[in-house]
């Protein structure tokens, strides 16, 4: 093959690479089934390629899917059949039984984008291939030998028939724009450009790992006067612990009890596109990705990964107008290097770890405007389709620590969500420009108190004490460990270890000396009944915006699928709501309710469910499912006073885990609520470890979301007229349908299940 070059352009033959530089870029890759990006460069109005001659209208472009990436496939151009002339009449094949040759050469044009200095340039490519066929109506060819490997999918493709260099004929035609795609990846809706769009949907997953639970004496051995006779007695300065990885003990630390799960579990949210949420893995070693036994919309099927909501899409190429990558996590790690995620403009892959969050191109977004607001294009059916503001939040979650003090997580537990703005009906408004406030972020979830830390009184328990579902917001975590490790506390034997209370040394201090003295941590002590190790404090995500990242993005289509929201009004009127993105009920009763086998199995007073109740709102009663029916009516006994209706699959009795009419389900309800008001989302399971944390309790949700004002619908922008980043709008976040409005005194809180939309509420 003969290269013939200058400054301006680099022809190779059969193929002509024409490029308007004289310096050759290359692009890099876009995810896991593309390997290159480029970028749409002209106007989204193409232009005659030549403007002689016979003018002929291309009706079709076909290219079908690649079966061999090495060999380019033939592509197939259509001429309308209406038209007088015929292709064939200026275009035939070169043969040497030709008398008078007339070569035409199929024309490709896109454009690349190049990320390597840092910001977007825009590189057009065209490519020209020799005829293979000539028909009255058609012409076929070989597609360049970039398309397979280089072109990614969603890239938008200009093409048409040329002249030949030895053509005697001239003629001109408009160049047809194609979109390349593949059946696999098809995308929600079209531009007017014919460009890809997919919607984004999320989900969640909740972390599992092992840490040390206990902090034990450490036993003494003690020589008498006769150095036959010794004693063994519990150390209380000296102490034992078990930690990840610990294969042996030193002496007086024998017979430890082994590291289990943590119930300081995180969720984290995870992106994916529509079209590829087949692709979700459901567990690795470290995440868990739970299915729930009832959807979002009940048209929608059982046993997904929750909750999958959508609200907004992304560009499945980058463009001139969408050149934004947007990178989120997208599904965890299935144990294999191909799990590797990808960048949108690097082909740098993921470092890979079979127990890690996988990272990938989700797609592209638009830029905003200079004015914050976001630019509009049109979709295949002439619309316009409006862009809004996506958002990227992070939360840093408190760090993990071991038994012996070091950290299990080496860098802090980050959750990174994308929120898209809201718009807000404004008759003032200019039109292509609407109002628009911020959107949902996930509401706070809770973690299972197994070791009863707590202290939630309840006699039937070892203790005194039941097993609950807490918020991390709830303030009697203050001071403690969310698995109850702590140092000894009581002189005795129990199950045959010696445990001695613990002799912790104390600093104090005042303005004329400091001192340290011995201190004893006793159950029976008022001011040390206890000591936990690496205490926690209450806590809620706290979501800070990433204001580098500057993108605007449609809304999902045909519609924006809400999960839950909560809603609440703080003491200004102002109104906070959240998404309800973790599931509410855990069907694994025996590991949340369980006692050693010597005694009852079962007790059932323990709540397996965060349930929250829908209120003040338009939206339908919620379908509950019953808890999973594995207890014997003898092991789990009845709940007194007037129970609610029992479902006709249900025998008697109804017990805690099935919801009756004496058990207060939301406390902001103002009511007892039976079983069919709840609004359970129940994990389907199927891993061993049972005691996930779910969703918050309702009025842990709704006080947390009123006093942190990262959760306020604000303003984003108003056209100037004085309440951007002030104020909810006046009918609270969701238009008339939720009572919870900033203009109003009573109610104060709500919660919106899908069945009623959530409509645009007024400024």
């Amino acid at each position: 093959m003969r290269l013939i070059a200058n400054s301006r352009t680099i022809m190779r033959i059969p193929e002509v690479l024409i490029m308007t530089s004289s310096i050759l870029l290359y692009s890099s890759c876009m995810n896991s089934r593309v390997t290159k990006t480029f970028n749409e460069l002209t106007s989204p109005t193409a232009s005659p390629t030549v403007s002689l001659g016979t003018p002929y209208q291309i009706s079709r472009v076909t290219i079908p899917n690649a079966q061999n990436q090495s060999t380019p496939p033939v592509v197939t151009v259509f001429f309308k059949s209406s038209q007088t002339e015929m292709i064939s009449n200026d275009c035939s094949l070169t043969t040497e039984s030709t008398l008078t040759p007339k070569p035409c050469l199929c024309q490709f044009s896109w454009s690349e984008v190049n990320q390597t200095t840092g910001s977007s340039i825009m590189i057009p490519r065209t490519v020209t291939t020799n005829a293979l066929e000539v028909q009255p109506n058609l012409v076929t060819c070989n597609a360049p030998q970039a398309y397979n490997q280089e072109v990614p999918n969603g890239t938008q493709i200009r093409v048409s028939i040329i002249p030949g260099p030895s053509n005697p004929n001239q003629f001109s035609m408009t160049a047809y724009n194609f979109t390349k795609t593949n059946v696999g990846l098809v995308g929600s809706f079209q531009d007017n450009q014919g460009r890809y769009f997919d919607n984004i949907v999320r989900y969640s997953c909740y972390e599992q790992f092992k840490r040390g639970m206990a902090v034990r004496n450490k036993l003494m051995r003690a020589t008498k006067t006769n150095a036959s006779d010794t004693a063994i007695y519990p150390s209380a300065t000296q102490f034992c612990v078990q930690k990840i990885g610990t294969t042996s003990m030193p002496d007086g630390c024998e017979n430890m009890p082994a590291p289990e799960n943590s119930a300081q579990a995180y969720y984290y949210n995870f992106y994916i596109r529509d079209s590829e949420r087949g692709d979700i893995n459901l567990s690795n070693a470290r995440y868990i990705c739970p299915q729930v036994k009832e959807p979002i919309l009940s048209n929608t099927g059982t046993g997904h990964t929750w909750p999958l909501d959508k609200s907004f899409a992304l560009s499945l190429g980058p463009t001139a107008d969408f050149p934004i990558g947007v990178e989120a996590y997208t599904k965890v790690s299935d144990g294999t290097a191909t799990s590797n995620g990808t960048k949108c403009f690097s082909n740098d892959l993921i470092p890979f770890d079979s127990a890690s969050r996988t990272s990938s191109c989700l797609g592209f977004a638009a830029r905003p405007n200079k004015d914050g607001t976001c630019p509009f294009f049109k979709d295949a059916a002439g619309m316009i389709r409006f862009t809004y503001r996506l958002r990227r939040y992070i939360a840093i979650y408190p760090p993990v620590f071991d038994t012996n003090g070091s950290p299990i997580n080496q860098a802090p537990a980050s959750d990174t969500i994308y929120v898209l703005d809201r718009p807000v009906a404004a008759g003032t408004a200019d039109p292509l420009k609407p109002y628009t406030m911020l959107g949902p972020k996930p509401c706070p979830f809770a973690f299972f108190d197994a070791k009863a830390v707590l202290k939630q009184s309840d006699p039937a328990y070892p203790g005194g004490y039941k097993p609950v579902y807490a918020s991390t917001s709830d303030s009697r975590w203050n001071g403690k460990n969310v698995d109850g490790i702590q140092f000894p506390n009581s002189d005795a034997s129990t199950d045959g270890v010696a445990s001695c209370s613990a002799a912790i040394p104390l600093f104090t201090t005042d303005y004329e000396k400091s001192i340290v003295t011995i201190g004893t941590v006793n159950v029976r002590n008022p001011v040390l009944p206890e000591l936990h190790i690496r205490p926690i404090k209450p806590w809620v995500p706290y979501y800070v915006e990433d204001t580098e990242f500057l993108a605007c993005a449609p809304q999902a289509s045909p519609q924006v699928v809400d999960p839950p929201l909560h809603f609440a009004k703080d003491s200004e009127g102002n109104v906070a709501w959240c998404a309800e993105v973790y599931p509410t009920q855990n069907d694994n009763i025996p590991q949340l309710d369980s006692l050693d086998n010597t005694k009852r199995l079962y007790i059932g007073k323990v709540k397996p469910f965060t349930s929250h109740v829908s209120k003040n709102s338009a939206s339908e009663a919620c379908t509950a499912t019953t808890a999973l029916n594995s207890i014997s009516a003898s092991n789990y006994p009845a709940a007194t006073g007037a129970g609610c209706p029992i479902p006709p699959a249900v025998s008697a009795p109804t017990a805690f885990a099935r919801h009756p009419a004496d058990l207060v389900v939301d406390e902001m309800a103002g009511q007892n609520i039976c079983a069919d008001k709840t609004c359970d989302r129940t994990a389907i399971n199927t891993v061993m470890w049972g005691r996930f944390p779910l969703l918050a309790p309702p009025d842990k949700v709704e006080e947390a979301i009123a006093s942190n004002p990262v959760y306020n619908c604000t303003l984003t922008y108003d056209n100037n007229s004085g309440k951007t980043g002030k104020r909810t709008p006046s009918k609270g976040c969701c238009g008339t349908n939720v009572a919870v409005t900033s203009d109003t005194a009573t109610p104060t809180t709500a919660h919106l299940e899908p069945s009623a939309p959530c409509l645009r509420p007024d400024f």
